[in-house]
């Protein structure tokens, strides 16, 4: 009986040694498929659950990190046999890989895109919309921003900046787009609202109310009724569900909605690596909210899968390759977001970046940035939408110049390449005219040249600009130029002021942020400035979004809702209008039009950083 006993302990004893080595060696292997993925720091590590090995099959089930990563069949090889080498010590291994309930090769993303049947986007109709908005807070009864103010700003208005830009590329591109938030510039919604500020600022779900959706998207079904028998109302919960009831409301009764897109910026943050990049991050679900593996048209809801590596890629890829080599790709997270699962539609959300890391808003601050990353969305919503046959649109034309021969003006530019899209080339260019401070109406149309030659009449101040147009849809507008012909002396006004950018940072081990003072040059007016920062302490954490607790980074508000001038890009119109009143002739061009040192016998203005420094301050 002794030895029985014996031999049963040692048994023990190596079997609990034998699971010991398998627990090291799932720990080792997980390691190992860390550094495969490439996820930055702020992606939850993979961890594997399970590991079994009969011979050469070899059973792995990891949590759902492990999904999160854009498969492809090569990336899906490569890691299988990274498994049969480490576990085996050779490449013929049978290995199964669970994760998120699938097994990796049901998350292979397609890197062909489907062909479409038209180059640009003329037909589709978009669901668009800026994360979130103030809202009013039924218990506090007070009107509150959704998030934390940093770095100068908020995310309830920071997404506006991003969500006007693509609404305008993929208006461009043909689309009609639909936004459930009042829109900058809109006569309704420059209107106060009960909070004080434009209602443009406004969460969706007052907007949504205030232009007569029914009460099945705004309000909540159940809400809470208070021991006084009032209904109370959860207006931050409504704001999230409205978004979606809305685009499943137009897509049934109005129109078919194609694609669905909800902006964020993110509020992950890495205290103990304060200077870290946290990245883009894009959520999808492959489920609706009734548990639906479909769209009602049949198609499966996995395609939301590829909508988001498509959008995805296309953000990491752009940025990588014009800005920041660096910047980190994160998950392609299958979420359970209502905004993800909500739209019946296929729909993405994207948290572009994070507006709680430093580093991260270092870029989200500067203009280039945020035009580079929403033409990204405009390409990958396109690409999903029509695949190879979309044309990208051209980039705004450069070195725009006039020049005033008695009554004929003739207008030069030239064309802008796109380094990252050799579709993204000029056909022909429109040529917009406006008299004086009326109506912008198409002049004239070039084809196959960058310059053209009409006569304009006396004693009216012109403007022009250029718009490059091919098959994917139309650029931006160019610089405006003016001119007019009046007395006998002319004068010729040049823009050498061509800049944006972003706010100066400076840091050091306890302190960091913008430098005080430091204001970005915006493109054009800007209306997400908040105030400017005044908690330097990279010590300070956040305990709430109230005021004196959102922590490191937080600003005043005290210019919420405010518009911010920056480069308006027609500051020839603001000098020629003075010149106009003095019935002096001018013409005027972009400083890489034109060589001062050719100009003879002509009197020249000008205007550069200083003088738009001057014109801000005062």
């Amino acid at each position: 009986m002794r030895n029985f006993w014996v031999t049963i302990v040692l048994l023990f004893g190596l079997s609990c040694s034998a699971a010991a080595e398998l627990v090291t060696e799932r720990h080792q292997l997980a390691d190992s498929i860390n550094t495969l993925t490439g996820f930055p720091s702020c992606v939850p590590p993979v961890f594997i659950y399970r590991m079994s090995v009969n011979g050469n099959d070899i059973f792995i089930r990891a949590n759902k990190t492990l999904s999160a990563v854009a498969w492809t069949e090569a990336s899906v090889y490569q890691l299988r046999l990274s498994i049969s080498r480490w576990v085996l010590g050779h490449d013929y291994g049978r290995v199964t890989i669970y994760t998120d309930g699938h097994e990796v090769s049901e998350l292979i993303v397609s890197p062909k895109l489907p062909k479409g049947d038209t180059a640009n986007l003329a037909g589709h109709h978009i669901a668009l919309w800026a994360s979130h908005g103030i809202y009013f807070n039924t218990k506090e009864q007070q009107w509150r921003f959704q998030r934390a103010t940093l770095w100068t700003t908020v995310e309830d208005i920071f997404s506006v900046v991003f969500a006007r830009h693509v609404a305008q590329m993929l208006t461009n591109a043909g689309a009609e787009v639909y936004q459930p938030r009042g829109q900058i510039g809109d006569s309704a919604a420059m209107a106060i609202g009960p909070s004080g500020y434009p209602r443009w600022m406004e969460a969706a779900r007052y907007w949504l109310q205030y232009t007569g959706a029914p009460d099945s998207v705004i309000y909540d079904p159940n809400p809470v009724i208070t021991a006084e028998g009032d209904t109370l109302r959860d207006h931050y919960k409504e704001d999230i569900h409205c978004r979606t009831k809305w685009v499943n409301w137009l897509n049934r009764d109005s129109v078919h909605i194609d694609a669905c897109l909800a902006l964020h910026t993110d509020g992950y943050t890495i205290r103990e690596y304060d200077s870290a990049m946290i990245g883009t991050l894009v959520i999808y679900n492959e489920k609706d909210i009734d548990g639906s593996l479909t769209f009602a048209d049949g198609r499966s809801r996995f395609l939301n899968r590829s909508f988001a590596n498509i959008v995805q890629s296309q953000i990491v890829s752009d940025i990588r390759r014009s800005i920041c080599p660096e910047w980190p790709r994160r998950q392609l997270l299958n979420g359970d977001y209502y905004e993800a699962r909500g739209p019946k539609v296929p729909t993405v959300l994207v948290e572009m970046l994070s507006h709680i890391q430093m580093s991260d808003m270092h870029y989200g601050l500067d203009p280039r940035f945020q035009f580079l990353m929403a033409r990204a969305i405009y390409k990958g919503v396109g690409r999903f939408l029509e695949g190879d046959s979309l044309v990208v649109q051209p980039l705004p034309v450069k070195a725009f110049g006039m020049e005033l021969a008695g009554q004929e003006l003739t207008l030069k530019w030239e064309e802008r390449t796109d380094s990252l899209e050799p579709t993204a080339m000029p056909d022909y260019y429109i040529i917009e005219e406006q008299e004086e401070d009326g109506a912008w109406h198409e002049r004239a149309k070039a084809y196959g040249t960058t310059h053209i030659t009409f006569p304009i009449g006396t004693h009216t101040r012109y403007q022009y600009r250029v718009i490059a147009a091919n098959k994917g849809g139309l650029s931006y507008p160019s610089e405006t130029l003016s001119c007019y012909r009046g007395g006998d002396s002319t004068v010729l006004i040049v823009n050498a002021f061509d800049e944006v950018r972003g706010p100066e940072w400076y840091a050091d081990t306890a302190c960091a942020g913008i430098i005080p003072g430091s204001m970005p040059i915006y493109d054009g007016v800007a209306y997400h400035y908040l105030g400017a920062q005044w908690q330097y302490d990279r010590a300070e954490e956040w305990f709430s979004d109230d005021a004196g607790g959102c922590g490191w980074g937080e600003c005043w508000r005290d210019e919420a809702g405010k518009p911010q001038v920056g480069n308006t890009h027609d500051f020839p119109v603001q000098i020629g209008r003075q010149l106009q009143r003095k019935n002096i002739s001018y013409y005027s061009a972009n400083h890489k039009a034109v060589n001062l040192s050719e100009i003879k016998n002509t009197p020249i203005i000008i205007f550069d950083e200083k003088e738009f420094t001057r014109l801000r301050e005062h």
